[in-house]
């Protein structure tokens, strides 16, 4: 999957130098720019071509695929998943959590992590 003509922060030289290969999903291209390495925690990688370095690893709730804050990247760090009902992503953004106290999430993907755990009283479905 080489190609001369890859203009990507998602990409390295190939093994002999004469074209740039792109970074597989879950992984961005290491500092020295010669290979791949794991995206940070709490981040994925889709593997598709980016115009920016910090636009390779990215967070759930940015994403144009799922864009929710009720997101989560999946174990290989290829996507993400949504946090089922009862719970909220961590503050490392690896998993989920209960949900405090006196509010309930119904699992479904919301655009504001303040919204994902909510209070009866701001509940749509019963008010």
């Amino acid at each position: 999957s080489s190609s001369s003509g890859l203009s990507s922060s998602n990409a390295y030289p190939n093994a002999d130098q004469t074209g740039c290969e792109l970074c597989p999903a879950g992984k961005q291209p290491n500092e020295e720019n010669t290979g791949c390495e794991q995206c940070p925690a709490g981040t994925f990688s889709d593997g598709t071509a980016v115009s920016s370095y910090s636009a390779v690893c990215k967070a759930c709730s940015s994403s144009s695929g799922l864009s929710s804050s009720n997101a989560y990247p999946n174990a290989d760090q290829t996507g993400c998943e949504l946090c089922p009902a009862g719970k909220q992503p961590n503050e490392e953004n690896t998993g989920c959590e209960q949900c405090p106290a006196g509010t309930f999430s119904d699992g479904t993907a919301v655009s504001s992590y303040s919204a994902v755990c909510k209070a009866c009283s701001s509940s749509s479905g019963l008010s």
